[in-house]
């Protein structure tokens, strides 16, 4: 995972380098999310987790029109299923988005909107709930054979692949750009294993700025 994130970042770095000024980017949200199901989905509610990372916006034309942005961040997402035993699955990703942006506007303020594939990995998660004892956090087990009285071993798949949209606007600060954006992220694999068809939706309001590496 960790020489595919390298490799994404030197590819772009290497691209874009010869067309226009490339810009860091530092991010931070928060995720509303949950897993669909395509049938016998339990009743469940979605919860909220922290989204961070940090993007290279590389400009592909001279005004900044088009231009990639590959990043890398933290991402938490999972469910909350309804009932007596109000069960709360966080799982935490390390996720690689690789987004084309399309930027429009003045210099002072400008819109954008951007998409893209992105991969992620499983590095751990935890569940609460009501019938755990004393209310205690567990740090989930992945395996291929969970036990069936067990609330923390899942058989989940640890790589998502999945694709990313959304928009959102910038404004000018100085020589950088504050951004507020909203994005949308649908995993096109399954999350569990042992359900069938199931997959994270994610729903994510961020902010970063970015800043031009040189001016």
């Amino acid at each position: 995972m960790k020489n595919i994130g390298l490799a994404f970042i030197a590819f772009f770095l290497m691209v874009g380098t010869s067309q226009a000024q490339i810009s860091i980017v530092p991010r931070l949200g928060m995720n509303i999310s949950k897993v669909s199901y395509k049938s016998d989905a339990p009743d469940q509610s979605s919860i909220m987790g922290f989204n961070l990372g940090l993007g290279f916006n590389i400009p592909f034309t001279y005004d900044h029109f088009l231009s990639f942005q590959p990043e890398l961040n933290f991402s938490q997402k999972g469910y909350e299923i309804d009932g007596a035993t109000n069960l709360k699955y966080r799982f935490n990703y390390v996720e690689i988005p690789v987004l084309a942006k399309i930027s429009f506007g003045s210099e002072t303020i400008k819109g954008y909107v951007n998409m893209g594939p992105h991969l992620g990995y499983l590095v751990g998660g935890k569940v609460t709930g009501n019938t755990l004892a004393d209310g205690a956090q567990n740090k989930l087990v992945f395996t291929t054979n969970p036990d069936n009285g067990s609330y923390h071993e899942i058989d989940a798949q640890r790589t998502e692949i999945g694709a990313t949209f959304g928009g959102g606007i910038g404004f000018a600060v100085g020589t950088s750009t504050f951004m507020i954006d909203l994005r949308y992220s649908a995993q096109l694999n399954n999350t569990l294993n042992s359900v069938g068809k199931s997959k994270n939706q994610v729903v994510t309001i961020g902010a970063g700025i970015q800043v031009p590496l040189s001016y």
